[in-house]
C-alpha cells in the first residue's frame, strides 16, 4: 500500500511539473493494483496525464472509468466536456457542460478554480443550445410545421421543446385530482352557458357602476387570519389595492348583493357552479387598482376552473397569466382558466380595472365525482382538532 501511495506521489508530482508522458505511465503502473481501480481521482489524474500528453481517447478513456465511480464529480464533468469540445463532438459535450453546470449549482464547497469555469462552460452551453435551435427551427420551417397546418397543440409542445415557453403543471396547493387534462385557458365555446351571461354583460356593469357610485365596500382579497400562518410574502395581504365585493361567500348569496345586484344574480342562475356545502361557490368583483399585480400563486384545487367576465377595463390595463400564456381582459368576453396552474394578473392602466369572477366544475368530471369531491371537501372542512 505504501508502495502505491508512493507511485501516485510520483504520478501527481510529474502532473504538475509539465512531465505528462512521464504521469500517464505512472499512473498507468498505479492501475494495475485493484485499489487504485477503485479510486477515481486516480482514473481522473490519468486522464489529466492523457490530455496533456495529446491522447485525446486515452484522456476520453479514462475520465468516462473516473465517471463510472463518481457521476457526479464536477471536475470529471468538466474534464470530459472540454474533451468531446475539443474532439469535435460538440453536442455530447453541451450534455456534460450541463452536467457541471448542475452540480456546480448544487455544490457551495466547490473549488475556487473551477467556480472560475463556470462562466465558459455556460457560454460553450448556450452555443450548442443555439445552434440546435436554430437548426430545429430550420427543419420546422421546411417542413411546413406551423400553427396553421398542425394546430395550437402541437405549436405549443414545439415552443416547449425548443424553450421558447416554460410547462406549468397543475400544482393546487390543496386538492388533487389526477388524470384530468392539462388545460391552461379553456375555449368558451364548449361551454352553453357563456353566450347568454356574455348578452347580460351591460346590465351587471350597470348595476356594478350603480354601486360604486353609492361607494359599496370592497375589502382586501387577501386577509390574515389567526387561523393559519401567512407565510406568503405577497404585498397584496391586507391591501384593498386588490379588493373583492362579494355576491356569494363560502356558498352563501349574501344580503348586501341582493340589495344591490338582484340583476345580476338573476343572470347567474344557469351557471354550473362548483357547489361545496360551506366552501363554494364565491362569486365577487374584483378590483385591482391602478399599477397594481397579483403575484404569481396556485389556486387550491384542479377540480374546479375559475372565469372571468370583464366589466370595466381601462385601456392598455394589462392581461391574466395563466402558465406560459398571458391574454388580455375585454369587456363582456368570458375568460376561462385552471388556476391550479401558476397565474398571476396585472393593472398597468391608470384606472381601475374591475372583473366578475365566479367558479364552476371542470366539464370532465361527472356527476358522482363532482358528489364526492364535494363532500370529501367538506368533510376536510369540517374537521375541529
Amino acid at each position: 500500500m505504501q508502495a502505491l501511495q508512493e507511485q501516485l506521489n510520483q504520478a501527481s508530482q510529474a502532473l504538475r511539473s509539465g512531465q505528462a508522458q512521464q504521469a500517464k505511465r505512472l499512473f498507468q503502473s498505479a492501475l494495475q493494483h485493484p485499489q487504485a481501480q477503485a479510486n477515481a481521482g486516480v482514473w481522473l489524474g490519468l486522464a489529466f496525464a492523457c490530455g496533456n500528453a495529446q491522447d485525446s481517447q486515452g484522456a476520453l478513456d479514462a475520465v468516462n472509468q473516473s465517471l463510472q465511480l463518481q457521476p457526479r464529480n464536477p471536475q470529471a464533468l468538466l474534464f470530459k466536456a472540454d474533451n468531446l469540445w475539443h474532439s469535435g463532438d460538440k453536442a455530447t459535450a453541451a450534455e456534460f457542460y450541463q452536467g457541471f453546470l448542475i452540480q456546480a449549482e448544487q455544490d457551495p464547497q466547490l473549488a475556487p478554480d473551477l467556480r472560475a469555469q463556470i462562466p465558459r462552460a455556460q457560454a460553450n452551453y448556450d452555443r450548442v443550445e443555439t445552434e440546435q435551435l436554430n437548426y430545429l427551427q430550420d427543419q420546422v420551417n421546411a417542413l411546413g410545421l406551423n400553427s396553421e397546418s398542425t394546430g395550437p397543440r402541437f405549436q405549443e409542445a414545439l415552443d416547449i421543446s425548443m424553450g421558447k415557453k416554460q410547462f406549468y403543471p397543475q400544482q393546487p396547493s390543496k386538492f388533487f385530482f389526477p388524470r384530468l387534462p392539462h388545460i391552461q385557458f379553456f375555449d368558451t365555446e364548449q361551454f352553453d352557458w357563456v353566450d347568454e351571461l356574455e348578452s347580460a354583460t351591460a346590465t351587471i356593469k350597470q348595476e356594478l357602476e350603480a354601486a360604486l357610485a353609492k361607494g359599496v365596500d370592497f375589502e382586501p382579497y387577501l386577509q390574515s387570519s389567526e387561523e393559519v400562518p401567512t407565510l406568503s410574502r405577497s404585498k397584496n395581504w391586507n391591501n384593498n389595492d386588490w379588493g373583492a365585493f362579494y355576491l356569494w361567500k363560502n356558498g352563501n348569496c349574501l344580503d348586501d348583493a341582493k340589495a344591490h345586484f338582484p340583476n345580476t344574480i338573476s343572470a347567474l342562475d344557469n351557471i354550473p357552479f362548483a357547489r361545496v356545502p360551506g366552501s363554494s361557490p364565491n362569486v365577487l368583483f374584483s378590483r385591482l387598482r391602478p399599477k397594481t399585480r397579483i403575484d404569481p400563486h396556485h389556486g387550491f384545487l384542479n377540480t374546479r376552473l375559475i372565469c372571468h367576465l370583464p366589466l370595466i377595463i381601462p385601456e392598455n390595463c394589462g392581461a391574466l397569466r395563466c402558465g406560459n400564456e398571458s391574454r388580455p381582459w375585454q369587456e363582456g368576453k368570458v375568460m376561462i382558466f385552471d388556476d391550479s396552474i401558476e397565474h398571476e394578473a396585472w393593472n398597468d392602466s391608470d384606472s381601475e380595472r374591475v372583473v366578475l369572477i365566479f367558479e364552476i366544475w371542470r366539464p370532465e368530471l361527472n356527476e358522482a365525482e363532482r358528489d364526492a369531491i364535494a363532500k370529501l371537501l367538506n368533510s376536510i372542512k369540517s374537521y375541529q382538532s
